[in-house]
């Protein structure tokens, strides 16, 4: 069976075959492409068996399935890159803001947006709150006649 770049075996794809003076000089290598985005050089025959199935990111099995989903405002675009054995994900945000996101951190809840729930809540507690300059320091104030007690 000859492999030609461009085929698929499991979560590979072939890019090109592998220099000879890669490998033991008893098997083919061929350079693949997992689609996780890491590349490797993979035995031909492990291809074919199905020995190697992809660079590892696989062992969990729902890493696919988090494609779509959506964790606080981050909704997953596609898989990322590994980074420091730390699995990332393209994500977009509810307010249209695009940023690669930990994988761990979206599903250990420990990221929500990209910063605008927080402003949206810090926006939600200033309401009706002014700002008052005196003397140089800046005060909040709740009244509405802060003009009146304060002169500003």
């Amino acid at each position: 069976m000859g492999i030609e770049s461009g085929d698929r075996f499991h979560y590979w794809k072939v890019l090109k075959k592998s220099p000879d003076f890669i490998g033991d000089g008893n098997h083919k290598y061929y350079y693949c492409l997992c689609v996780c985005h890491s590349t490797k050089h993979v035995r031909s025959d492990d291809l074919i068996r199905g020995t190697s199935k992809s660079c590892g990111c696989q062992k969990s099995k729902d890493l696919m399935s988090i494609v779509g989903k959506k964790f606080g405002r981050w909704k997953v675009l596609e898989l990322g890159k590994m980074i420091d054995s730390h699995r990332y994900a393209l994500c977009r945000c509810e307010c249209g803001f695009r940023s690669e996101v930990r994988i761990s951190s979206l599903k250990q809840g420990q990221t929500k947006s990209c910063g605008c729930y927080r402003d949206d809540v810090h926006r939600k507690v200033r309401k009706g709150k002014k700002q008052v300059h005196i003397g140089g320091k800046r005060y909040c104030v709740w009244s509405k006649n802060y003009k009146q007690k304060f002169g500003g």
